[in-house]
């Protein structure tokens, strides 16, 4: 009998934690908290992204780390720095520390996307991409998940 209970409680256990795992990781699929997500830049400042293939891992990025650190890269440079977030949607960046490569036709994009994440005040995710926008809600710069 003490078993059979030892087992219904083990049974019961082992399925609220699978339900806790299935829940917290379609919260996240689902945009439900940046930590822990990776994003590729597919739009800049209303600007479509476009990456030269034969430069490993030119196209601007993010990752969003534990304890408020991203890292990534502004299509040039890597990057890494803190972010913020308040409330259910509200993300802000800090000053970002940068490598300083020459990187010939990608430097108007690199200040474009550090604007970007200058000027983010709010974050969503929208059929799967990630939007960062400022005060006035338009988008600043759209991603996709990073593979």
């Amino acid at each position: 009998m003490a078993r059979s209970g030892v087992l219904v409680l083990l049974v019961v256990s082992l399925a609220a934690c699978s339900q806790r795992m299935t829940t917290t990781s379609a919260t996240q699929a689902a945009g439900g908290g940046l930590e822990g997500t990776a994003w590729n830049a597919v739009e800049v400042s209303g600007t479509t992204v476009t990456v030269d293939a034969t430069v490993a891992d030119r196209r601007p990025h993010l990752v969003f780390a534990t304890e408020g650190r991203v890292s990534g890269s502004d299509g040039c440079n890597r990057l890494t720095g803190r972010y913020t977030v308040t409330g259910a949607n509200g993300v802000s960046f800090g000053e970002m520390a940068s490598t300083r490569m020459a990187c010939p036709g990608s430097d108007e994009l690199a200040q474009q996307f550090l604007a970007a994440l200058k000027g983010t005040s709010h974050w969503n995710v929208v059929k799967d991409r990630l939007e960062i926008s400022g005060a006035t809600g338009k988008a600043l710069a759209v991603f996709e998940r990073r593979p």
